[in-house]
């Protein structure tokens, strides 16, 4: 009597995928004219890098046109003046990172 074994083998391959937990911090930044004229419109281009919201403040105080969540927004100012303008990039997991520069308005 012959006898047959019969030998199974189950290979499992385990694949360990580990969340990259280190955050991902963007980096504000855009550029604009330092100096225009009044009531020209200006245009601000967002270089953000690793961000997925945008926050501006163009530093103008008015209820209109003074803040923007838009990535690369526009504005005016009708008033000579030297004016902050900040931007605030936030990343997918809520770390921010801001810059400010200052544009100066003329008659």
């Amino acid at each position: 009597m012959k006898k047959l074994f019969f030998i199974s083998l189950l290979t499992v391959v385990v694949v360990s995928c580990k969340k990259n937990d280190t955050p991902t911090n963007p980096t504000a930044c855009f550029s604009a004219p330092s100096v225009i004229e009044i009531d020209q419109d200006i245009w601000f281009t967002n270089c953000s890098s690793n961000a997925r919201d945008y926050i501006w403040d163009f530093g103008n105080g008015s209820s209109i046109g003074s803040s923007s969540s838009t990535q690369s927004p526009g504005t005016k100012y009708s008033n000579a003046d030297t004016y902050i303008v900040t931007l605030q990039a936030t990343s997918s997991d809520g770390s921010s990172n801001q810059i400010v520069k200052t544009i100066n308005v003329t008659d």
